[in-house]
Formats: C-alpha cells, structure tokens, sequence
C-alpha cells in the first residue's frame, strides 16, 4: 500500500479516537450540576463514591484507547487497499462504539448511586437574574461574515474558466466547498432560534449555557467557513499533485477537527464556570427526561431538536416518530459502515474480463467497459512498463485501474487495466484514446500483432 496514502488515512481518521475519548472525559467535570448524565445535587458531586466511579471510567477510557491503538497496528500489514480499508471501517466503528459503552455502563453505574441514596431535588423553574441575561443573551455574529467566504470559494471555478483549465475539477470543488460554507451560513440562524431545554420555563443555568453555547456555535461555523473557502482554493492549487492533494484534504481535516473540539471545549467550560457560581443555589433535575444521558424523550414537548445539556450541539426529541426514525436510520448507517469496505474487496479481487478477436477487443470490468474496433484504431503502442497516471475519476486499487487518467506520454485516456500485468496496449481511436491489459503477456502481445498486420 502506498505510504502516502497510508499516511492520509491515519492523519484523518486516528485523532477520532482521542478526540471522542477527551470529550466522553470530561463528562466527569460537573456541568449544570450534571456528571457522566446525572443530575446530582450541588456537595453531592464530590461524594467518594461518585469520585470514585469517575476516576474508574476515566481510567476505562484510558485503557480503552490504548487497546484500540494497538488493534490499529495490523492494519498497516494488510496485502491491498480494499482490506486494509475494511479493517479501518471495522476500528471506526470499535472506536465510536467502545467509549460510548463505557459511557454508558459508568452513567447506570452513577445513576444507581444516585437512586440507592435519594439524591432528588430541584425545582421547576428558576427565576433569571440579570446576570443570566447578559449572559445568554450574547450578541450573535452578523450573517454577513459569511458571504466573504463563499465569494473565496469561487475563485477555483473563474480560474478554470478564465484559462479554460479543469473546468470540471474546479465545478466539483466549488460545489463541494460552497455547500459547506451554505451550510454553515444556514445553520447559524437555525441555532440561533434554539432556545434552553427547559420546555416553557426560563431556567437560571439552563439559559445562561445557551448563551455560551450560541457564541461558541458562532465562532465555529464562521471560521469553518473561511477554513473551508481557504481548502478550495488550495485543492486548486494542488490538483496535479496526489500528494498536494492527500495532504491537503489531511490538514483541512485536522484544522475543521479542532475548531469543533475548542469550540465544544470552551462551551463545557462555560458551563462549569456557571455551575461553580450559581449550581449552590438552585438546579433542576430533569434525568428522567434524558435516557442514559445523552437521548432526549419528553412526550409533552412539541420540538424536534433539542440543545444537548452538556456542551453545544442539538439532539433530537425522541418522543417525536420522525426522530425515531432518523435515529435509527443512523445507527443503521453507522453498523454498515464496514459493507462500504466489502464492496471494495470485491470489486478490488474480481478480474478483468478480457475478449480479444481479429475484429476488435472487449475490455470490461463490473459494469464499467471499453469496446475498440481495431478498424478505428489510428495508432497502437506495448508497453512493458506502466506509465505514471494520474487519476481523474474512476477506481485506482492495486488489482484494478479503471476510468478517466491522465497517461504520461499519452494524455488523457480510458483505461481498464491490472496494475500489475506483465503488457499493456495504448489504442489511439480518433476520438480517444484507451489503456487496456490483460491476464496474460501472450495475448496482450497477440492483439498488437493483429493490429499490427492489419
């Protein structure tokens, strides 16, 4: 497998874990009088006991982690892309899965704590004070801050056109890039209209972390966005570079992973600011709305997203049908991740279907073919050697290589090749021109000879 790419998957996808376990960690820090989903009441979270199961979980997560890391080793041992790339599906998921579990096990572990004592309390609502206004109340970010970046994103597509280069590449750049920047201009009013998730009632806490998490929310999507208008122009830049390209996609994933981890990082620590002052003095304990803490499902509220309670970000009122649903198509999408790796080993160990006669070549390959009558065919090259190629779009694995790539020597061509044929035909037609193999030397050799003689 190639290093380079090999260093892309790692860059991209290990800090997943890291990142997940620092921030099912700092669940053990009280947030709104709330630890690892449990409303306890303020002295209470500091009992042994509940010390005690945090340091445990934490501890868990820890050792977690570095099973995990050590289970990521093999893969880089693997014979080809297709399974390598399963095996790397196959630890996503153990690593989105595993700290949730523990989560989960030290959340009833807590829960049950709490029930065996009695630690209830709370009130229904809590009057807002000045302070808690100011607070929540945060001035938003003008909308207009966006519009610069998307004007940004735009500038591969004038490019192309003004030097009618690469229109295509820099149409599917553009579009990717510009969505997201969309995205994020669209998605910064709807959190704005997002309100505390104490139902109808102003809660002190409860409205006071809202503001700090509308702020932090802001902040995000607006750098994310300039971020993100600053990746398409650099992926315009670097277009004829795989490794330009690996690298940057590593870097834009890296930098957009830790923008939402400061972002989800400062607003925790809002929340604990608020809770160390006002926690003392009244807090609401609405556990038995939020099933192992972190599922929200409250039949009497009408709202489909909710603010999580912890943190920034919205969850989804499970008690409506239409959350079910989404919820549950996610987790199903989630679970089949590994199919997407499957696919790939099949398509990567199934050969190349090759039928040659003195009238013309067949070469196919899983619904992708190429069909060249020899009587069209103005030029003909063997080559014993591969050419570099770049691809343009199309399937490169180490068995397989087929679509639209950039041939050096021969420019842009169709192919369906295996990589590692011993002879490979260029067929210059007068209106492509095609790389083709196959299985063997001796009939790659044969079809030359044919053309050749003709």
């Amino acid at each position: 497998m190639d290093n380079l790419f090999m260093f892309f998957i790692l860059i991209c996808c290990y800090p997943v874990l890291p990142v997940i376990s620092l921030l099912l960690a700092n669940e053990t820090k009280p947030k709104e009088n709330i630890v690892l989903g449990v409303t306890l009441p303020p002295g209470r979270q500091e009992e042994p006991a509940v010390k005690d199961i945090c340091a445990g979980y934490r501890k868990k997560l820890r050792n977690g982690a570095i099973v995990l890391t050590l289970l990521l080793l093999p893969v880089f041992f693997l014979p080809s892309f297709s399974v390598m790339l399963t095996a790397w599906l196959c630890w996503l998921l153990l690593i989105i899965c595993v700290p949730f579990v523990l989560y989960v096990m030290a959340h009833l572990q807590l829960k049950a704590l709490k029930q065996a004592n009695e630690w209830f309390g709370g009130v229904a609502k809590r009057a807002v004070t000045d302070i808690t206004v100011t607070a929540a109340l945060q001035k938003p970010l003008p909308h207009w801050l966006f519009l610069p970046a998307f004007g940004i994103s735009l500038l591969p597509l004038l490019i192309a056109y003004l030097i009618n280069q690469d229109q295509i590449y820099a149409a599917t750049i553009t579009m990717s890039c510009g969505s997201i920047i969309l995205l994020s201009l669209f998605s910064y009013p709807f959190i704005l209209r997002q309100k505390d998730n104490g139902g109808d009632d102003n809660i002190l806490i409860n409205l006071a972390s809202t503001g700090a998490r509308l702020y932090q929310w802001g902040k995000c999507w607006l750098f994310l966005s300039y971020l993100t208008a600053l990746f398409a122009v650099t992926m315009w830049f670097v277009r004829n570079s795989d490794g330009g390209i690996l690298f940057t996609v590593a870097l834009y994933t890296l930098a957009a992973m830790a923008l939402c981890f400061h972002a989800e990082l400062n607003a925790r620590k809002a929340q604990e600011k608020l809770t160390a002052q006002y926690g003392e003095k009244q807090y609401v304990d609405e556990d038995a709305f939020w099933p192992l803490g972190m599922f929200y499902d409250r039949p009497d509220d009408r709202r489909f997203f909710i603010n999580k309670r912890v943190g920034i970000g919205v969850t989804l009122n499970l008690a409506r049908p239409g959350a079910k649903v989404l919820t549950g198509l996610s987790l199903l999408i989630l679970a089949a991740l590994p199919l997407i790796g499957v696919v790939a080993i099949y398509e990567e160990y199934t050969p190349i279907t090759v039928t040659a006669g003195e009238e013309g070549v067949r070469v196919g390959h899983l619904g992708f073919e190429i069909i060249v009558d020899y009587d069209d065919v103005d030029e003909a090259a063997l080559l014993y050697e591969l050419p570099d190629l770049t691809r343009l779009n199309g399937t490169a694995m180490d068995t397989v290589e087929k679509g639209e790539f950039a041939v050096a020597g021969y420019g842009v061509c169709r192919i369906c090749i295996d990589p590692q044929a011993a002879a490979f035909l260029v067929l210059k037609t007068a209106k492509d021109t095609y790389l083709i193999s196959t299985p063997s030397k001796g009939e790659t050799e044969q079809i030359y000879r044919w053309l050749e003689g003709r």
